[in-house]
């Protein structure tokens, strides 16, 4: 039910038309004022953007990842398209229905997550490769390590360094 205003003013007869009063009320010399209420229903505020705390963000990240987890996997949204739904989401009212956002910066926070993931499949095969060929190249320097030990051209100590330098130096090749 809209709320009521009561607006209450009061009118001067020398403003008011003296042709609408009778003949009587204009040959009256008194001081005459006409008074006039109006009643007015207010209109309802308008629901104005909410502020985006932690608390709602966290409650419509969860309304989000519910649809989410039935998308196909070409569908699926990245971090920041999931950040920035989430934000917008809880600036809204609420009862407001679940929408995906439309607005360029959606689509270009899609987009970002969409480079993301590649490049993180392209850095995820580049380690995998790196770690055979850093393997294959780590068994060669242990090899050529115990050929140089053989012929006493290196240092033959622990790789902890000892606490008597002068030890250190009896170590040394000739």
């Amino acid at each position: 039910m809209p709320s009521v205003l009561l607006v209450s003013t009061v009118v001067p007869v020398d403003l008011v038309c003296c042709s609408c009063f009778s003949v009587s009320a204009i040959a009256w010399q008194g001081s005459f004022k006409l008074e006039l209420f109006i009643y007015v229903s207010r209109i309802a505020a308008s629901t104005t953007i909410r502020r985006a705390t932690e608390g709602r963000i966290a409650t419509a990240a969860t309304l989000i990842n519910e649809p989410l987890t039935s998308h196909p996997e070409g569908e699926q949204l990245g971090e920041a398209s999931q950040a920035y739904w989430a934000v917008t989401h809880a600036r809204q009212p609420d009862q407001t229905p679940l929408t995906i956002p439309t607005n360029p910066t959606f689509t270009q926070l899609q987009r970002i997550d969409t480079y993301q993931r590649e490049a993180d499949n392209e850095s995820l095969q580049r380690a995998v490769s790196l770690e055979f060929v850093n393997h294959q190249e780590a068994a060669q320097a242990h090899r050529r390590r115990n050929r140089l030990h053989e012929h006493r051209c290196f240092v033959q100590y622990h790789r902890r360094p000892p606490h008597d330098w002068s030890a250190m130096r009896s170590l040394w090749c000739s």
